[in-house]
């Protein structure tokens, strides 16, 4: 400051600050999306004032009464972390002060079921986030959504306002942006590559949720299958298979199961268990899964058939019957009798344990009832044989020559 008095003479002082009253400036700028950058001057029209002397950073509107630091530093960055306004004050030589101040806010995410939501700082090109930051006023948010597989119907919101993927919002307060979906009802499916649900094929339908067309289904009865990959006519499995019902899905293709070897003289049926094999009569299963077996002397059974993992029983004559092994009926039983022993001689079978007086015809049966020495024919007179301890021969008296009639 230059002062001239009555006679001309000059003074000059570097001590102008004392006359200096106009506030310093300042200003914020946003510089990423939790930091700011401020700058300040003592200038005005070009003319510089007392100069700056010092700076506050904080969340308080009210001029500080201390903590000034900084001297005459023009700029500096500040990054915020909470929510709220943030100021940064500013002073000068002369005590003058001034202050600028930027609102940070908190953008909250809700990622609906169904859906993949994408948020990302500044742009497209920028950092992606998935938790619920706090950002500086204006920053901006590049939004996107996309459904998952078996959902439909995408709706993304940016606070109460529904926007389209790929829309990019400033943020001016605290804001939800949000997304969700609808899941595919019965008889639709989506990949997750169209905007709504799709159809099944005509004739299929699907389970809730479906995530492809090759989760639709037709649903097949019992001993039968699909004939086509694609198609929905249905056959039965035919003889000697089965198959229990079933979901046969679109595109794959639908086979019987075999039954087991030797069970397989039934009709299709729905399990393996009720596969069967036909038993032929005088035959019976002794063992589950095993071969047949020919009923013993004394029993019969009818022809019948056996489910896989079953037995089946000869039926017994009863007492005081008999009758052959393999019998097929009740009809093949007989009174039970005692015959003896015959061996061949020539045509003729005699007693291996008694001698008779005159050879009988071949086959000739014997009851095991005997009058004194004498033995009856089966049916007829006694014969007139007599007791002997010997057999006429050796040779001649085995099972093989002359079996038990």
């Amino acid at each position: 400051t230059t002062a001239i008095d009555w006679a001309g003479n000059k003074s000059t002082s570097s001590n102008y600050y004392r006359f200096d009253n106009a506030k310093p400036n300042i200003s914020i700028t946003r510089t990423a999306y939790n930091k700011y950058k401020w700058t300040a001057d003592d200038k005005y029209s070009g003319f510089v004032y007392s100069g700056l002397n010092g700076h506050v950073d904080n969340k308080n509107s009210a001029t500080p009464t201390s903590g000034w630091t900084g001297g005459a530093t023009a700029t500096g960055t500040v990054t915020i972390t909470t929510a709220g306004t943030y100021y940064t004050h500013i002073r000068d030589n002369a005590t003058n002060t001034n202050k600028a101040s930027i609102a940070a806010y908190t953008v909250t995410r809700s990622q609906g079921t169904g859906t993949t939501l994408t948020t990302k700082f500044e742009s497209s090109n920028g950092t992606a986030f998935t938790n619920n930051p706090v950002v500086l006023n204006g920053t901006p948010i590049y939004i996107t959504g996309k459904l998952s597989a078996g959902y439909g119907s995408l709706v993304l919101k940016y606070g109460g306002t529904t926007i389209t993927s790929g829309t990019t919002k400033n943020v001016s307060g605290n804001v939800t942006i949000s997304s969700s979906a609808t899941k595919c009802p019965a008889g639709k499916w989506n990949d997750g590559t169209h905007a709504t649900c799709q159809n099944c094929p005509q004739g299929y339908t699907s389970d809730a949720g479906a995530t492809a067309q090759n989760k639709c289904y037709i649903n097949v009865d019992a001993a039968k299958r699909k004939t086509t990959a694609t198609g929905t006519a249905t056959t039965s499995c035919g003889t000697g298979y089965y198959k229990a019902a079933h979901k046969s899905y679109y595109g794959d293709s639908d086979s019987c199961n075999h039954c087991p070897s030797g069970y397989r003289d039934g009709a299709a049926t729905s399990v393996r268990s009720n596969c069967k094999k036909s038993v032929r009569c005088g035959y019976h299963v002794a063992t589950a899964r095993r071969s047949e077996t020919k009923c013993g002397a004394g029993k019969y059974r009818t022809a019948h058939t056996v489910k896989y993992g079953d037995t089946s029983n000869c039926s017994s004559c009863g007492s005081g019957k008999t009758s052959n092994a393999g019998s097929c009926s009740s009809s093949n039983c007989r009174t039970a009798t005692t015959h003896i022993r015959l061996c061949r001689r020539g045509n003729t079978c005699i007693d291996c344990t008694y001698t008779c007086h005159y050879a009988l015809p071949f086959g000739t049966e014997f009851d095991a009832v005997s009058s004194g020495n004498d033995w009856k024919i089966k049916g007829g007179a006694y014969d007139g044989c007599r007791v002997s301890k010997n057999c006429v021969g050796a040779t001649e008296c085995s099972a093989a020559q002359c079996p038990d009639l």
